[in-house]
């Protein structure tokens, strides 16, 4: 149960310090250090996963925090950073007229994508085995890097007049 103890602690600082985060360093920005450490905590499990496989660590191993660590460093950079920045640029990137239809989308699809990573665990470890899977999870992780530097603008200190100006004025209609 320790295990489960210090992942909700990790979680509920990482959460805690993501506001001060978003202010210091920017959404963008954290955005993007938060999706490389994912990346870094996927890719290190699949490693060790892989190695294990390889090697046929013992129980009682000296590197049997790995895992943990990596399950941390995962909480941590997600807790700080891609949780709680996408769902506060969505209050900030949609017009207060498509907010709702914007926001109801994007709930969506962040659900869509929870149950697709869900669904697919098992399949994934039967197919590439256990690295693999962490591994093609880490590839989908960094493919987000891409876009948030991208696509993602940068909102921190902006107006939101000046947000509005960078979005489309919605067509007249008669």
């Amino acid at each position: 149960h320790l295990g489960a103890v210090v992942s909700a602690v990790v979680q509920l600082l990482a959460s805690l310090a993501s506001g001060i985060l978003s202010d210091k360093l920017g959404r963008r920005p954290l955005l993007i250090i938060s999706g490389l450490v994912m990346t870094l905590a996927l890719s290190g499990f699949g490693l060790y996963a892989l190695y294990q496989d390889n090697i046929h660590i013992d129980r009682d191993s000296s590197m049997d925090f790995i895992p943990l660590l990596c399950v941390l460093m995962f909480e941590c950079a997600f807790s700080a950073g891609v949780q709680p920045v996408s769902w506060l640029l969505l209050g900030e990137l949609f017009p207060l007229e498509y907010r709702a239809q914007g926001t109801s989308f994007t709930t969506a699809f962040s659900y869509l994508c929870a149950f697709l990573g869900v669904k697919t665990f098992v399949d994934l470890t039967k197919l590439f085995g256990l690295y693999g899977t962490f591994w093609t999870y880490a590839v989908i992780t960094f493919v987000g890097v891409i876009f948030y530097c991208a696509f993602v603008p940068e909102t921190r200190e902006e107006p939101l007049q000046e947000m509005r100006v960078r979005t489309p004025k919605p067509s007249m209609r008669v």
